[in-house]
């Protein structure tokens, strides 16, 4: 994702556009020569349609996603 990302309101976005809930767990953010990075860890439901949207929708959007943990 570029530094431009960070700033865009993207979690309200993605409720609004996945219809989906999703829990944020931790987040950082970062100005690096003037642009912001940052790292969020988000719990979605567990059902394969939630999941596939909120996945697609943040790929779309040009951010990485990665898993970190199942139960």
């Amino acid at each position: 994702m570029d530094g431009l990302s960070a700033s865009e309101s993207f979690i309200y976005d993605l409720i609004n556009k996945t219809r989906t809930k999703i829990n944020i767990l931790s987040s950082n953010i970062q100005s690096i020569e003037g642009k912001k990075f940052g790292q969020m860890v988000v719990e979605i439901p567990s059902d394969n349609n939630s999941q596939v949207n909120v996945i697609g929708y943040l790929k779309e959007k040009g951010i990485r996603v990665l898993e970190v943990g199942t139960e």
